[in-house]
């Protein structure tokens, strides 16, 4: 027998889409599950906004935010394994046992919208931004390709003190009155 190679398996961009699509079955869920990830960020307020003509979501919380260390090795790792050796969050006083684990909020909002922005802070660390257009990420050769970039925005005093701040545009479905109110 003559090795003759190596071949390395790989995930296309695609199947984030999938993913989302078979995971997070309609719009409540995908609120819930981005609500969620703000109570594991042991946020003591949340705030749900639509934009002018429901043209967007944002969502705001004062959690624990998050630095670029957690951005690059968990918020951008699908399936990362951070909340198996980080079953507890503790913040100001609040300590609690995760509700997510498995990444479904970043595909909550994909399935909400074509584009992510979000703008995060931790105490004492500066505010970063990041942008999201899911279209593009789905579109690229593989994973590896497709990278966002990571801004300091300190100086731009969007976040005081601490907390995340996630707004998702292009929305993909009407959200009239009884469906914002649910």
């Amino acid at each position: 027998m003559e090795k003759i190679g190596s071949v390395c398996v790989r995930v296309d961009p695609r199947a984030l889409e999938s993913l989302g699509a078979d995971l997070v079955t309609n719009d409540m869920v995908a609120m819930v599950e981005l609500v969620k990830n703000s109570y594991d960020a042991c946020a003591s307020e949340v705030t749900v906004a639509f934009g002018h003509g429901n043209s967007s979501i944002t969502i705001s919380d004062n959690g624990k935010g998050m630095s670029q260390d957690i951005i690059e090795n968990a918020w951008a790792v699908v399936a990362t394994p951070y909340r198996l050796s980080n079953p507890t969050e503790k913040f100001n006083n609040i300590e609690r046992t995760a509700t997510g684990n498995k990444g479904l909020g970043r595909l909550s909002a994909a399935r909400l919208g074509e584009k992510l922005e979000i703008i995060t802070k931790q105490e004492g660390g500066p505010a970063l931004l990041f942008r999201v257009i899911w279209k593009n990420l789905y579109s690229s050769q593989n994973l590896a390709n497709g990278a966002f970039d990571l801004f300091d925005v300190s100086s731009d005093n969007l976040i005081q003190g601490h907390g995340t701040i996630l707004k998702i545009e292009g929305l993909k479905s009407e959200w009239g009155a009884s469906k914002i109110q649910d």
